[in-house]
């Protein structure tokens, strides 16, 4: 039963943060693009870079703002970690896009964000694979998800509820599996982890370190900014175009979507045919 909750949760989650990014979103014709584009996007149109963001939904062009957001399809306890990130965009709260090839299976858009944007940059092209988990004793096909959603299946198992949308409590919550780890008989935490059949080598070391008490600190210190960037546009244009790697980039600058089309690419094309980026790129 507390599995279908949760599963529940998610649905409703889910359906929430669609109807929140469609209510941001400004729907504008071609006229209205290219002129919001000329003044309010100058270090975009010195300076171009087509930056990519998938989406389900089919439209031609339309205005955005950032609106709280959280992951459709897994927990979100790395977000609020990094939301606390000083001076990065926070992750909860912007545009989740690619620094240069565009995503596959959905509709894809151009992201042309307003001057005086900030952007951060993750080490790999996808920020679940993008932390070090190594004292986890896990090979390097698992991802941050998979730590997080093993220290979940541990609270449920132990009725402890730890949240993934608020920093405290998702705290405080930690500290009391790390009370109830640690204030258990070695037989009763024996029992524990043969009933649960957590003798893997994640949850193997997740319980060890919540029995010395310092799951948290450890957390912390993996979901750090320590390996990403934080750059205004120009310097995330040198970094990625001179780069081998595609990377997940975020902000939370408002910006245009322009679909990914012949149609829209002939668009920008014609209205900028001074700037040579788009007649030798389109």
């Amino acid at each position: 039963m507390k599995y279908l909750d949760l599963y529940e949760g998610y649905l409703e989650k889910r359906k929430y943060i669609l109807k929140r990014y469609k209510d941001a979103m400004v729907m504008l014709d071609k006229d209205e693009v290219i002129s919001y584009i000329k003044e309010h996007c100058s270090e975009w149109l010195n300076n171009p870079h087509i930056i990519h963001r998938g989406i389900y939904e089919d439209y031609d062009y339309f205005y955005s703002k950032p609106v709280k957001r959280a992951s459709r399809d897994n927990t979100n306890f790395y977000t609020i970690l990094m939301d606390r990130w000083k001076g990065y965009p926070k992750r909860s709260n912007s545009f989740c896009c690619s620094s240069n090839d565009p995503e596959y299976g959905v509709y894809n858009y151009y992201v042309i964000p307003e001057d005086g944007s900030k952007w951060a940059v993750a080490p790999t092209t996808d920020i679940w694979n993008s932390f070090d988990l190594g004292i986890f004793n896990i090979s390097s096909d698992h991802d941050i998800h998979y730590l997080f959603n093993r220290i979940k299946s541990i609270s449920i198992n132990l009725n402890i509820d730890i949240k993934d949308d608020n920093y405290k409590v998702f705290k405080k919550g930690i500290n009391e599996l790390e009370t109830v780890i640690s204030g258990m008989t070695n037989t009763a935490y024996r029992v524990f982890i043969h009933e649960y059949r957590y003798d893997d080598n994640l949850s193997s070391s997740i319980l060890n370190i919540l029995r010395n008490g310092n799951l948290f600190e450890t957390i912390e210190k993996i979901v750090s900014p320590d390996n990403f960037k934080l750059f205004d546009w120009n310097q995330l244009v040198d970094y990625v175009k001179h780069g081998t790697v595609n990377h997940e980039v975020w902000t939370d600058s408002e910006c245009i979507f322009i679909a990914d089309t012949s149609k829209n690419r002939k668009l920008l094309k014609e209205n900028f045919s001074n700037i040579k980026y788009f007649q030798t790129r389109f």
